[in-house]
């Protein structure tokens, strides 16, 4: 399966950059086993682990043609805890076979724990390698129940699984209403607020009333008062002069989205004014050449201005904007479409930016990001439109492996797929459901997952950004299609 990079250095920035979002103080472990190795989560197992090589799973006694995983976090209150499973068991067979090497061991592994959570007492066979000699564990998860056909939609089973999350975020929301990005900073808690107000609403929570009401109603105070502030202590400060290291650009993209959909539910002038405010902000922080960068102040400290994922973002919020018939004049608009077109080597894949070793590093999901955009601009007929929507059909596999941020990719992904043909969201669906299986950890939250990029920079911007981040965008992606976000998703309620 192919895998597009850029240049190490520019990734490099990029993990820097998000991985601290604006950050002022050191990071603090936000799940069991963060400050330890860059592992897979393990599903309903409740458990990290690592897939060891060929040559270590050998010596374990593993036959040709399978694999073996190496538990390095054992989670509080999962399956695995309650069957005695420890921290360096090397878990090598499941039921009477070995585990497979092929398609990939942490997914065989997860399908199989998955499945006999299906079944009311159901269990499974585990061989794990421990103390110099192979013994058996009798492994039983939580009932679960089975996945109804609609599933995520109308699915008793993902119906109850998200309340759990839910409650994980609502237990996560600090004081101030806000929900942290792990490393600190405003930028962050504005991103990661709006991220958890969007899962509330996705689930059929409104301000108003009902579930969630309460959060939300947080959420909202905290990013009236908030969102497009510049933090005093942030990345200027850790990055000193020599770049530009303003990040203000991250709010300004994000909380548009759910002050929108606050907005269309319950047309506040409190709210209008500060979407006006946004709006102008955005405006002002586009580049000369169209697109966005981080932040104001020109080139940053690898000598580059703008990148392509800013742009979906802004883009996105002033076509949610406009919408809702808050004026956006129309020239910014178009140059910034034709930056993103640009950005392209032709394929329909949207390139990190049009400099020279940037572009036509075709990425499914900024490509994703840009659909989202230009659907929400009404820009349906550009001609650019189609091959993006190609290109994201041939590439869709490819999401985890894209740049930085696996969950960033698989929530623009999600809401593409609300815009364009049901087909993309059973393919998105088929794809990824055990990789949505597998984030999950036994008290509700969902983890990160390591790429090839995160162990070959020592640095996972998902695991850096904590579990708000990562749990608030896992369950957008899993309720998107319930159409309780119509103004972002384009989807009425199903």
């Amino acid at each position: 399966m192919p895998r597009r990079r850029l240049a190490p250095l520019v990734c490099l920035f990029v993990f820097a950059v998000l991985a601290l979002l604006v950050a002022d103080a050191p990071a603090k472990p936000g799940f069991p086993g963060d400050d330890g190795p860059d592992a897979f989560n393990l599903g309903s197992l409740g458990a990290e682990g690592l897939p060891i090589g060929k040559n270590e799973a050998r010596a374990f006694g593993v036959p040709e043609g399978g694999a073996a995983i190496k538990l390095v976090t054992i989670l509080p209150g999962g399956a695995g805890e309650r069957a005695g499973l420890k921290v360096g068991d090397v878990l090598m067979a499941l039921g009477s076979g070995a585990l497979p090497q092929k398609p990939d061991p942490v997914y065989a592994l997860v399908d199989a724990v998955d499945r006999a959570a299906q079944v009311q007492n159901g269990s499974l066979d585990l061989g794990v390698f421990r103390d110099g000699k192979k013994t058996a564990i009798k492994l039983k998860p939580e009932f679960l129940g089975k996945h109804a056909s609609t599933c995520p939609v109308k699915c008793p089973r993902c119906d109850r699984m998200g309340a759990q999350s839910l409650e994980w975020l609502a237990k996560a929301q600090q004081g101030d209403g806000s929900f942290e990005a792990q490393t600190g900073g405003l930028n962050g808690h504005v991103v990661v607020t709006t991220l958890a107000g969007l899962a509330f609403l996705a689930a059929g929570g409104a301000p108003s009333g009902g579930p969630g009401a309460e959060q939300l109603q947080k959420c909202l105070k905290y990013l009236l008062a908030n969102a497009g502030k510049d933090d005093e202590h942030g990345l200027g400060k850790l990055g000193g002069s020599g770049g530009n290291w303003n990040q203000i650009n991250w709010q300004l993209g994000y909380a548009p989205i759910f002050l929108a959909e606050c907005y269309r539910r319950s047309p506040d002038p409190a709210v209008k004014r500060k979407l006006e405010e946004l709006r102008d902000l955005i405006l002002k922080n586009q580049e000369p050449s169209g697109g966005w960068a981080h932040g104001p102040g020109g080139p940053n400290a690898l000598g580059y201005v703008e990148l392509e994922i800013m742009s979906n973002y802004c883009l996105a919020s002033l076509g949610m904007m406009q919408q809702l018939k808050i004026a956006v004049p129309a020239e910014p608009v178009r140059k910034a479409m034709a930056w993103i077109e640009e950005t392209s080597g032709g394929d329909g894949g949207v390139g990190y930016s049009p400099n020279p070793g940037q572009k036509g590093n075709g990425d499914p999901g900024r490509t994703a990001g840009a659909i989202v955009a230009f659907s929400l601009l009404s820009q349906r007929n550009h001609p650019f439109f189609p091959k993006m929507v190609g290109f994201l059909d041939r590439t869709m596999a490819d999401l985890p492996h894209g740049h930085v941020s696996p969950v960033m990719h698989f929530l623009a992904a999600s809401v593409a797929s609300c815009h364009l043909e049901a087909k993309f969201w059973q393919k998105l669906n088929d794809l990824f459901q055990l990789e949505f299986l597998a984030a999950r950890r036994p008290d509700g939250s969902f983890s990160a997952r390591p790429t090839e990029e995160s162990i070959a920079l020592h640095s996972n911007t998902d695991r850096g950004m904590g579990p708000a981040w990562t749990t608030a965008s896992y369950m957008i992606v899993l309720q998107v299609r319930k159409g309780n976000l119509p103004l972002f998703t384009g989807m009425k309620k199903r």
